[in-house]
């Protein structure tokens, strides 16, 4: 008797829709941010943080997108449909 088999990968299964990427509100919103400007200090500055705070949730949020610059940022997040 042969074995069955394997089940399809789920990545084609799932709609476009549906993100497995999650990020906070705060993520969402320097996100967001990021897609008028990339000037951190500006950045800082409309959120009321420190340009340090600002790097540090840029790290957070390249790292989740798996992406090392905001050009990539953005074409992920437009991908995933993340805004």
């Amino acid at each position: 008797m042969p074995w069955p088999e394997a089940p399809a990968p789920l990545h084609g299964l799932l709609p476009h829709s549906l993100s497995l990427i999650s990020l906070t509100p705060r993520e969402q919103l320097i996100l967001a941010t990021l897609s008028v400007t990339g000037d951190r200090a500006k950045i800082a500055r409309n959120h009321f943080v420190s340009l340090n705070t600002v790097k540090s949730q840029l790290r957070s949020l390249y790292k989740k997108l798996g992406v090392t610059s905001r050009e990539e940022a953005l074409l992920v997040a437009h991908r995933e449909h993340l805004f």
